[in-house]
């Protein structure tokens, strides 16, 4: 088991960070972009000794974990009928690309 590394995690931006980096480990390992909430807060545990919903706590009281997750726009969330479960997979980077040129109004004849 990794030492517990909670401190690390001193910011909102940090704990997404991990968020993130698990879900890449996760998806890499099992091909599942999928990560239900249970198995990131078991790894979670595993890295920093915490789990994210705690950590969540710690860093922003007056957000739940999810919210964090959906007002981040980098993580996509898939509901359960438990209100306490959910899965979450990293949303899809866009890549921005030139904007498409109007073309002129052709004049009426």
């Amino acid at each position: 088991m990794a030492p517990h590394r909670s401190y690390a995690l001193a910011s909102v931006q940090a704990l997404l960070t991990a968020v993130k980096d698990i879900l890449l480990a996760e998806s890499s390992a099992t091909g599942n972009r999928w990560l239900s909430l249970s198995r990131l807060n078991s790894r979670f545990i595993e890295q920093y000794g915490l789990s994210a919903v705690d950590m969540a706590e710690r860093q922003s009281p007056n957000s739940s974990f999810q919210d964090l997750l959906v007002t981040s726009g980098q993580f996509s969330i898939y509901k359960t009928p438990d209100p306490d479960q959910f899965y979450v997979a990293l949303l899809p980077k866009i890549r921005k690309t030139k904007p498409i040129l109007k073309r002129k109004n052709r004049p009426k004849s």
